[in-house]
């Protein structure tokens, strides 16, 4: 049921709104077999060293689950009794912890974390009726991390290869004040296709997580390099040899980058705490920061891209008209010839309009907790409304 070396097997990676057609394309190009997207997922087939490889190199994708058994469930006692039937006692250690994540989706069970409860206490009783003691659970650093989904009547037990989510890089010193979430902040630059020729602008930087994918992607470096530890360590069958062979594959592609990244924030802090954060990932020789205005930035070259998520919050949502015509403007009058893509603000907000440039192309998003549009400005010379 746990994965084997040459045992090609199902696996769903989960990722963002939006980014489903991104990840897909990136598990093709990374080798993966019979990949269909899904809702804020993407279900392929791959070997135990795609597992290695996936997890190390995929940008945009926020865990990689294993399922390893299904069965149906009508109610809470067959939900236990069937997670209780498996083979627990054989992978999980007894000095190591476990968590369980549990998704519903018209099951007779509401609450999620009632159905995770019952799944621990099932692995747990089964393990202590196995080996005369109960291993210990962890919900923030667990050597297991179990997934649920319970869907009506049929439930879907995973393993989660990741651990920690993917988003989270292990580059930053610094968050910054409302940080993009790494995996979004990837995805919106791999949406361009941008591969490094050109330069390239966040004229909000923040505290520079555009700035730091879009430097791992121009150098093809793995999105998680400087993370070492991955559950599907934990695993008995755990090959590092391999492991270490996929990783050093993966860093033999890394590339030099020609051209140059550019960020500017009208916010020295967050300036340098995107400095620090460029040092501490190894990528501030690519990266050129300046504390300014957005209307400072000048063009680079004749061409290139620019990649933005302008601030917003609840707090400054009745300057959003100005700030987003202001915009519109300055890509309009300093960046002919530049393509331009924003994550704006949806809903009762709606800051595209204000923006007074036609997108060629937009894609809903969910940025934390904001719906948003993700926007494609290409940039011409002449009147706003006609481009």
């Amino acid at each position: 049921m746990l994965p084997q070396n040459d045992d090609l097997r199902e696996m769903v990676a989960t990722t963002l709104q939006g980014l489903e057609e991104t990840l897909a394309a990136e598990l093709l190009r990374l080798g993966a077999q019979k990949i269909e997207p899904l809702k804020r997922a993407v279900k392929f087939y791959g070997d135990l060293g795609f597992i290695y490889k996936a997890n190390r190199s995929l940008r945009t994708a926020l865990r990689i689950l294993v399922p390893i058994h299904k069965f149906s469930a009508a109610n809470e006692t067959a939900l236990y009794e069937g997670i209780k039937a498996m083979p627990w006692s054989e992978w999980i250690g007894l000095d190591q912890t476990l968590a369980v994540h549990a998704i519903l989706v018209k099951a007779s069970v509401t609450h999620s974390h009632f159905a995770a409860l019952k799944v621990k206490d099932a692995i747990v009783d089964r393990i202590q009726a196995d080996k005369g003691r109960r291993p210990s659970v962890d919900t923030r650093n667990a050597d297991w991390n179990i997934h649920i989904l319970w869907s009506q009547d049929r439930v879907q037990v995973s393993l989660d290869s990741s651990g920690d989510s993917l988003h989270r890089r292990g580059y930053k010193v610094n968050q910054g004040q409302a940080p993009l979430n790494e995996v979004l902040a990837a995805g919106m630059v791999m949406m361009t296709h941008w591969d490094g020729k050109g330069d390239f602008i966040d004229p909000f930087c923040g505290s520079g997580t555009i700035l730091s994918e879009a430097a791992l992607i121009a150098m093809n470096i793995p999105a998680n390099v400087f993370r070492s530890k991955f559950s599907y360590q934990n695993w008995p069958g755990f090959d590092e040899d391999l492991q270490n062979k996929i990783w050093d594959g993966l860093m033999n592609r890394v590339r030099e980058f020609d051209y140059k990244i550019y960020g500017s924030d009208r916010n020295l802090r967050s300036i340098r705490e995107a400095q620090e954060n460029m040092e501490h990932a190894l990528i501030d020789d690519y990266i050129e920061l300046k504390s300014c205005d957005y209307r400072e930035v000048q063009k680079s070259g004749p061409f290139g891209f620019i990649v933005t998520n302008p601030p917003y919050d609840k707090r400054i949502s009745a300057n959003i008209e100005p700030l987003y015509s202001g915009i519109g403007t300055w890509l309009k009058h300093d960046f002919p010839g530049w393509k331009a893509y924003i994550l704006a603000p949806d809903g009762e907000v709606q800051a595209s309009k204000h923006i007074g440039l036609r997108p060629s192309r937009r894609v809903a998003m969910v940025n934390g907790s904001i719906d948003c549009r993700y926007l494609e400005f290409k940039l011409f010379s002449g009147k706003k409304k006609e481009q």
